[in-house]
């Protein structure tokens, strides 16, 4: 939605957007992702702290998905090392992060 109404209201790249109550950054990181300037402001410290969160995770996003190879590959070495099936070993995982870093699949 935020995407497109940037569209409709023709940013370019390079433009500026100005947010005064910018909560969780939904427009900051649509703009960043279109390569329009983004200034937003909100007096929530947990809002603050959130849009930094998503607005920069998109820099080290190959790091990220670097880490979690390599934390993959080590699960397969305690797996075999202890003799556990894959099941059991996913299945104590709490953190369900199978899903943490699926590709968004576009709607047709």
């Amino acid at each position: 939605m935020i995407r497109a109404l940037l569209n409709i209201i023709g940013l370019k790249q390079g433009d500026i957007v100005f947010e005064p109550f910018s909560g969780s950054v939904t427009t900051a990181l649509e703009a960043q992702l279109l390569g329009i300037n983004f200034y937003g402001i909100d007096i929530s410290p947990l809002c603050v702290i959130q849009g930094r969160v998503k607005t920069e995770s998109i820099f080290v996003l190959d790091k990220i998905l670097e880490i979690k190879e390599r934390l993959g590959l080590k699960l397969r070495e305690v797996k075999f090392e202890f003799g556990a099936n894959e099941k059991s070993v996913m299945h104590n995982s709490s953190y369900n992060t199978h899903n943490w870093f699926i590709e968004k699949k576009e709607k047709n």
